[in-house]
């Protein structure tokens, strides 16, 4: 029975590479992929041909033309019967990247056929879960660089006070107000400066 390699690639560059032949040996012959790339696939190839449109999604859903590819995937997906619907919405979600997935829960939001209700729904649910866990892994480096900020701002006024250098409220407050940057600066250099005015000069 023939062999054939099946090759998708949804970069043109790594299609031309894949599409060279392969060498077994000598004697051995050779096998030549059938290689699918972008410029093979047309991004929207029609609501009737649901197999071409979920190649599509794979291919150009991550590039350029990525919303137009997973439109038309959502549009198909409507007419197709049964679980292959489903199964062909997640086979594309689960192959996407995270921008990619982000582009299908955004259509899939907005679409009101009762087929897609449960799917859609899944969908938005991630989408929100996703938002939740960025968000308060936002939160946590934010709080981080906070709390190192106020640190270096305390210890700062700590070095400047233990050198007998006073530290007037102006400056105090000049000093707590500091970006991360400066402060990181400046608590290199208060073992050293002639006065506060001195160090807060360099900005």
């Amino acid at each position: 029975m023939p062999v054939v390699l099946l090759v998708v690639c949804p970069k043109a560059s790594v299609a031309r590479w894949a599409a060279r032949p392969l060498e077994f040996g000598p004697g051995a012959g050779a096998l030549q992929p059938l290689v699918v790339g972008p410029d093979r696939v047309p991004v929207r190839p029609g609501s009737q041909r649901p197999e071409l449109a979920m190649l599509a999604a794979l291919i150009h859903g991550d590039g350029p033309d990525r919303r137009g590819a997973l439109e038309n995937l959502v549009e198909t997906a409507v007419g197709v019967a049964g679980d292959r619907r489903v199964r062909y919405l997640e086979m594309a979600y689960a192959a996407l990247s995270a921008a990619g997935r982000r582009c299908l829960e955004e259509l899939m939001e907005t679409r009101t056929e009762p087929e897609l209700t449960g799917l859609r729904d899944a969908l938005v649910r991630r989408a929100k879960k996703r938002a939740r866990q960025e968000g308060l892994a936002e939160g946590l480096a934010a709080g981080r660089t906070a709390g190192r900020t106020a640190g270096l701002a305390d210890a700062t006024i700590a070095v400047l006070q233990s050198r007998g250098l006073a530290v007037d409220e102006p400056s105090r407050d000049r000093i707590q107000a500091a970006t991360l940057d400066e402060l990181e600066r400046w608590i290199h250099r208060a073992p050293t400066v002639a006065s506060v005015p001195e160090l807060l000069a360099d900005h």
